[in-house]
């Protein structure tokens, strides 16, 4: 009998769109064939913690450090459980049924911040069904022990998120034979710098990291600025740079001006250094007014730019001739700067642009007629258009342009409540008389949620044209 000819991208996009709903059946639907299960567990588990972000589905964060724990050798089980004192316990994962597949192997992302948070979930749990509430053992032996072994378990690592003031030489000599191929690298710190730390950290991803294709700093101290630029001159395949401000701890920097001027060196040296060969460059919350936007404009091979709660970005002299000819996706949003700035780089992306997220916190600050017509004008490419924030009742004027654009998807999130795009005669005849659009995103503030008397209406509307419809959320992944 003839092996059925199964479409697995079918089944995959199917799971996804189950776990995008309820995270929570990870772990069951997998064991409908064991077919399916062999192609999606590699995936699911090279970075389980990733379907475990909301509230509701964080407990499944303690079933994967139970099921690694599962995984380990006797003897490392052992001495986790051994720790435990005070008690007499015996390891309770002896006697289980043996596993189906060996999970940890699969592990190729590696986020430290994410496994202490599920190793301290953990055991807390483990101490309410052992009924030990009042054991006052350290968490962090469970954590460095599990980690630990965790880290021996697994094979290959392509993606990392680093604590570089983490003091743990151990584990980095465990993890050094795992990053020969890493292409993606986090670095963060947690409160305290610790200058010592962080540059014996970083010579040891210098010396055994030099095929990264993506490096994203977490959060940023001046005094480090000249080791980066040494770190990213080491990675000649370096294409994508993210430099994240929000979590920074060195508040410092916004009234010093030696400080301001280190991180402007570390911005402007590896997009200078780079600006051949980046693809992807992402700056969030920064003062950008002493970086001239020509370290941008130079990124001639940018396919995603991400601009986001930035301020003071200004055009001096617009090179007329340089263009952003494969950049597919833009967000700009949030930025204290003119619109102008956001007109210039639509119009350098022209007919390549595919994907726009836009959002201004002032009315009419970023969102306006310039900026609207010139994106109708120069980008008729564009598929997918999501505005993160909007003035109340702004969104009016975004829809009385969606005529120019055949959009798949379009979502929109209000800065206020009061208001719904419900009325909006632009979008509801774009929906009856457009085709293509298959997915209508809506922010929390908007009175849909809420107002019941029309609701349904506009539901059958969607749903006599295909629409899905979903809460919009302005995400920060990227």
């Amino acid at each position: 009998m003839s092996r059925p000819n199964i479409n697995i991208c079918s089944i995959l996009i199917e799971i996804f769109n189950i776990l995008r709903d309820d995270k929570a059946s990870l772990f069951n639907l997998l064991l409908v064939n064991k077919r399916i299960s062999e192609m999606i567990v590699p995936i699911l588990w090279d970075n389980p913690f990733k379907y475990c972000k909301t509230y509701k589905v964080q407990k499944s964060n303690h079933f994967i450090i139970q099921t690694y724990i599962k995984c380990f050798k006797e003897e490392e089980r052992d001495l986790i459980f051994k720790q435990i004192k005070e008690i007499e316990i015996i390891n309770p994962y002896d006697e289980t049924s043996p596993l189906l597949f060996e999970y940890v192997k699969y592990l190729n992302e590696f986020n430290i911040r994410d496994l202490k948070k599920a190793v301290i979930l953990w055991f807390e749990i483990f101490k309410e069904e052992n009924d030990l509430k009042y054991c006052e053992n350290n968490d962090s032996d469970f954590e460095k022990h599990i980690i630990h072994s965790i880290m021996r378990q697994c094979r290959i690592l392509y993606c990392l998120d680093w604590n570089i003031c983490l003091d743990d030489e151990e584990l980095l000599e465990i993890m050094r034979p795992k990053i020969k191929k890493l292409s993606n690298l986090t670095l963060y710190y947690d409160n305290k710098f610790n200058f010592k730390i962080a540059k014996r950290n970083l010579e040891f991803f210098k010396n055994h990291c030099q095929k990264l294709s993506s490096l994203k700093l977490d959060s940023y101290h001046n005094e480090f600025t000249k080791y980066l630029i040494s770190f990213v001159e080491s990675n000649n395949d370096l294409n994508e740079l993210i430099f994240d401000y929000r979590n920074s701890h060195n508040k410092e920097l916004k009234n010093n001006k030696k400080q301001e001027d280190d991180f402007n060196d570390l911005i402007t040296s590896n997009l200078e250094l780079r600006a051949n060969f980046l693809t992807k460059v992402v700056l969030i919350k920064f003062n950008l007014s002493n970086i001239p936007f020509d370290y941008i404009e130079n990124c001639i091979n940018l396919e995603i730019l991400v601009l986001r709660y930035n301020k003071g970005l200004e055009l001096e002299d617009n090179d007329l001739f340089t263009s952003f000819n494969d950049l597919k996706y833009l967000d700009s949003s949030f930025n204290e700067w003119s619109s102008k700035v956001d007109i210039s780089i639509i119009k350098k992306a022209g007919n390549s642009l595919s994907s726009l997220t836009i959002g201004e916190n002032k009315p009419s600050q970023t969102i306006n007629d310039d900026t609207l017509s010139v994106l109708a004008q120069s980008c008729p490419n564009i598929n997918s258009l999501s505005i993160s924030g909007i003035a109340k009742y702004g969104y009016n004027m975004v829809f009385s342009y969606l005529k120019y654009f055949r959009l798949v998807t379009l979502k929109v999130s209000q800065n206020r409540k009061k208001g719904t795009i419900m009325y909006s005669h632009d979008l509801l005849n774009y929906i009856e008389n457009e085709e293509s659009l298959s997915t209508l995103g809506i922010g929390k503030n908007d009175d849909y949620w809420e107002f019941f008397c029309y609701r349904d209406k506009f539901t059958d509307i969607l749903k006599k044209h295909n629409v899905r419809l979903e809460p919009y959320v302005y995400r920060h992944y990227y």
